[in-house]
């Protein structure tokens, strides 16, 4: 520290001169002031976006008007395609579905499990193969050919008559199947009634409600594939067939390692149609040939055999329509109670807040009241437990209790 105990003086800048704002003399002040809200209130206005361009400016926006466009593209395919009726006529009728497998899983499941599956396949048989006369009238033959690449077999063997008409004799049907290894399995013969007392010809059958026979079923096809296997392969123990294992049986051969087990039979075969009329004239609607599969469509089938996939299709646009009434209905009733609350303010807002969350309190006392309620009970029925005389105890108590009935004069019963 220096001797000398006076501080030296600070050196202070002089102040630097301001120059005064402008002066701007306006002669109309209102007028001005009006335009300059004006232009900013178009500025503004130009710059302020709309709620169709924030709904585009986001990836979420987008993704949920492209789902919205496509749901509502599919609602108006759906009600452009599907009857009116589809309800009552085709969902609510077992026999719309009876060519379907029960309960069948979807093709992408059998593929993502890797098991063997045979798809549901049905063939439109129209037009026969060949046509020879003979003297009662003539024999038209039908082919359809029926392709087995893989290990399963179809679940079910259906053919459905759409149509026939006729002038005098009914026509004769024989369904037999013809398989790779040579065989011919002869399957069912299909009787068609002749003419009722008074009927007029031509007769027709089966236009109004086609005749279904499950070729599988007829015993006549048991009959036939045991004798084929005990004629072509005499050698290999063959299993009892059953109508149950009939399917089985004609899409395949007996193993022969002797476990009396049936393989499946890979190649092509030819399910052949004979049909006897005895006029030329006479007529057969196009027939339809179904092989049930052990999959089915894009959602399978349920109990009933129907397809999931269609009943969902068809309840699409109803799905849709009270999805839309319910978000539109909420998004009124919360607009409304906003713009009242924000207007009125005050206990309006506390009556409109009560309103919102009153069920949820609703809610939460009788959460509550049920557990207090289960509480005592348990309380109560653990109080009645402890309490319970045991036999024993019970039986010296009756006796002490008719003891002093009995000493005071009363009967002891």
């Amino acid at each position: 520290m220096s001797g000398n105990t006076h501080p030296e003086p600070l050196n202070v800048a002089p102040p630097v001169p301001m120059q005064a704002p402008p002066t701007v003399i306006v002669d109309q002040p209102a007028e001005d002031a009006e335009e300059a809200a004006a232009a900013l209130e178009a500025r503004t206005e130009g710059q302020r976006p709309s709620a169709s361009r924030l709904l585009l400016a986001s990836v979420s926006g987008r993704l949920g008007l492209a789902m919205f466009a496509g749901m509502l593209v599919v609602s108006l395919w759906v009600l452009l395609t599907y009857p009116v009726d589809f309800g009552s006529a085709r969902w609510s009728s077992p026999a719309w579905w009876a060519n379907n497998p029960r309960n069948a899983p979807p093709i992408w499941a059998a593929r993502l499990t890797g098991q063997p599956a045979f798809p549901q396949t049905s063939l439109v048989i129209a037009d026969p193969a060949e046509i020879t006369t003979i003297q009662a009238g003539e024999i038209r033959l039908f082919q359809a050919p029926i392709d087995i690449a893989g290990d399963a077999a179809p679940t079910s063997l259906n053919l459905a008559l759409n149509g026939v008409t006729f002038n005098g004799r009914a026509p004769a049907i024989l369904v037999s199947l013809h398989r790779p290894d040579g065989g011919e399995v002869r399957l069912a013969s299909i009787p068609i009634r002749g003419p009722r007392p008074g009927e007029v010809a031509p007769y027709r059958r089966f236009y109004d409600v086609p005749e279904r026979i499950s070729l599988a079923n007829d015993p006549t096809a048991v009959d036939a594939i045991s004798r084929f296997y005990a004629d072509t392969y005499p050698d290999i123990t063959s299993p009892p067939i059953t109508q149950s294992t009939v399917l089985d049986a004609l899409f395949g051969v007996p193993s022969q390692d002797a476990s009396a087990a049936i393989e499946p039979l890979a190649g092509d075969y030819r399910l052949q149609i004979q049909a006897v009329v005895a006029d030329p004239a006479d007529e057969i609607a196009p027939m339809r040939l179904t092989l049930g599969g052990t999959v089915f469509g894009i959602m399978g089938t349920d109990g009933l055999g129907r397809d999931l996939w269609q009943g969902l299709l068809y309840g699409f646009p109803v799905a849709l329509l009270i999805a839309a009434l319910t978000s539109l209905l909420s998004t009124l009733i919360g607009a409304s109670l906003g713009v009242v609350s924000g207007f009125a303010g005050g206990a309006t807002v506390a009556d409109a807040r009560g309103l919102l969350f009153e069920r949820e309190r609703v809610s939460r006392r009788r959460r509550f009241a049920g557990r207090g309620l289960g509480a005592l009970r348990r309380r109560g029925a653990g109080d009645r437990r402890a309490h319970q005389p045991s036999a024993g105890s019970g039986d010296a108590g009756a006796q002490k209790g008719a003891a002093r009935r009995f000493r005071h004069g009363l009967h002891p019963c």
